[in-house]
């Protein structure tokens, strides 16, 4: 009677542990698939913000020329910044100087008002390790007033100070 007894125990125990077993196993594709469901949520969420249409206020291109002593500035980098300190609190750009031209595109452009401008002289071949380049003219920093709805705006840069 005993044995009957504890085989029925065990029986029943062992029962008992298969089902909670079956329950936690359960318990744990649930946290695991609220886990994944949370974490494909959050990724839609971030990147419903990134690149889902045009963000910040409306840009246009701008183009031109730059010259150095009358001559054309060979090769530079011309960086627009807006002018917090006069109210605008638009995007800046940057752009390359070849053979006296440059060119921004309306996706990188500017929103118009004042900017300070910096244009910096740059090698126009990449050069040996070693070597140094002697800049067409030194760093110019302006502060202009560059048209709303982009443009063109022609850089006349100054002698420099000797």
């Amino acid at each position: 009677m005993t044995e009957m007894l504890s085989v029925t125990f065990d029986f029943f125990r062992n029962a008992l542990l298969r089902r909670w077993a079956r329950r936690e196993v359960a318990f744990q594709q649930i946290i695991c698939r609220a886990k994944s469901y949370a974490a494909v949520a959050a990724v839609l969420l971030v990147s419903a913000g990134c690149g889902s249409g045009p963000s910040g206020p409306q840009r246009y291109p701008l183009s031109g020329t730059v010259t150095y002593e009358g001559k054309p500035v060979v090769r530079a980098e011309i960086f627009l910044a807006p002018n917090d300190d006069l109210g605008n609190t638009g995007p800046g750009s940057v752009a390359v100087v070849e053979n006296g031209a440059f060119q921004v595109m309306a996706a990188k452009g500017i929103v118009g008002g004042p900017y300070r401008v910096s244009i910096t002289s740059r090698s126009p071949v990449p050069l040996p390790e070693g070597e140094s380049f002697t800049p067409q003219f030194p760093p110019q920093e302006i502060e202009v007033e560059l048209p709303a709805q982009g443009g063109s705006y022609d850089f006349a840069l100054p002698l420099a100070k000797q």
